[in-house]
């Protein structure tokens, strides 16, 4: 497994290698699944779904960590002050993995207190919230093969980083990695939609809150689950985001944070918004305080939406990078950011049509947001855009 970590490390950005090349990849994963370790794993499933035996969320993830190339995410590095554990050592993606199942583990036991240590520090957060958030959870009655579904989306959500793309499109990845580790665990396939479900919107949830991707996004993946799973798919997603930002660091639990929780578990996050509501929310400025977690600071002005082209990005498209774009703008601009943001997004929705097929990521990467910010219109002409597909075979482009 050493040896592969080495070549992920060589080759760590997948936009230099050939569809071949990330074929070879993915299945240098799959063979490191110690398969002997996984039917051992399966079998226990099968006795926690029948009641014949317990399992816990940490447990889950102890197990794939033991089988599986999971163990991995312990040599992949969280950067920032943010992410650093009380010991003052830097949390790594497998440290916080772990916290987020015991964090599960924590609210299934109504654990308040616990769950209260892990606000970001200087946020007041009444006691009573985390305790209605925990009453909320256990609320949701999961049964045990409900239980399973949420600790596997848990401990494998942040899987596809092992295959190495970059700009927040690993969940993409993640989701044929996941299917293609869990397909030889018989007691899984009832629920493996919701769990695919979980790994592929994970972060992405948060993003519809910021503008930055439509609520269609996740709605239309909804209508493909049995109607009867579609709002536990939803609930799902809202956990491993209370329980993630529990997971950070000392622990980032943040109103915003509340808020996903929230929209996840009544289903409101997925109602429809305006294309002109989503422009204005995409040039609005954002607080983000040392936590990082954006919080929208609605601007009153109307964006401009010129044309049909813009109107399909706005409907259709998720962005990566804008939210660095945005805060360039506002740190650079003030308050003349808003029509400087909105010029940028006509630029990117022309560049969106030029694709000649049906995107749904577009990736604005560091010398596109130097060119957008300069002047949007001179852009236009030096932009590059690059298409490339992730494994589960969505179309994405790098605007560069």
């Amino acid at each position: 497994m050493l040896c592969l970590w080495a070549d992920l490390k060589a080759r760590s950005d997948t936009s230099a290698m050939s569809a071949e090349e990330g074929t070879e990849r993915r299945d240098r994963l799959y063979a490191a699944v110690c398969e002997s370790s996984v039917a051992v794993l399966a079998g226990r499933f099968v006795e926690h779904v029948a009641g014949r035996h317990t399992l816990t969320c940490l447990d889950v993830c102890h197990s794939l960590e033991q089988s599986t190339p999971l163990l991995l995410l312990h040599l992949i590095v969280r950067k920032g002050s943010r992410n650093r554990l009380d010991s003052g050592l830097q949390q790594t993606y497998g440290d916080h993995t772990r916290m987020l199942a015991f964090a599960i583990d924590r609210m299934a036991a109504g654990d308040t207190s616990w769950l209260a240590d892990r606000v970001w520090k200087g946020v007041v957060m009444p006691e009573h919230t985390i305790s209605r958030c925990i009453q909320d959870f256990l609320d949701l009655a999961l049964d045990r093969g409900q239980q399973l579904a949420l600790w596997l989306a848990a401990s494998l959500h942040d899987y596809g980083k092992l295959h190495g793309r970059r700009s927040g499109l690993d969940p993409e990845d993640g989701v044929v990695l996941v299917e293609q580790l869990l397909a030889r665990v018989e007691p899984v396939q009832d629920f493996l939609a919701l769990v695919l479900f979980a790994v592929r919107n994970h972060d992405v949830i948060e993003s519809v809150t910021t503008g930055e991707a439509p609520p269609s996004f996740i709605s239309e993946q909804l209508d493909t689950l049995p109607a009867g799973q579609r709002r536990l798919a939803l609930a799902l997603v809202g956990v491993i985001q209370l329980a993630g930002a529990a997971s950070l660091g000392t622990g980032r639990i943040v109103p915003s944070k509340v808020a996903i929780y929230d929209k996840c578990l009544d289903a409101s996050i997925t109602a429809e918004v305006p294309t002109a509501d989503r422009a204005r929310a995409l040039c609005s400025a954002v607080d983000r305080g040392e936590h990082h977690f954006a919080t929208l600071a609605v601007d009153d002005r109307q964006a401009i939406i010129r044309d049909e082209q813009a109107r399909d990005l706005l409907g259709r498209i998720v962005l990566h990078g804008w939210d660095d774009l945005r805060d360039e703008a506002w740190a650079k601009y003030g308050d003349q950011a808003f029509p400087v943001l909105n010029g940028a997004l006509e630029v990117l929705a022309r560049a969106s049509a030029s694709a000649g097929m049906p995107i749904r990521h577009l990736v604005i990467d560091g010398t596109a947001r130097s060119r957008l910010l300069a002047d949007a219109d001179a852009a236009a002409r030096y932009l590059t855009v690059l298409q490339d597909r992730a494994l589960n075979g969505e179309y994405y482009l790098t605007v560069r």
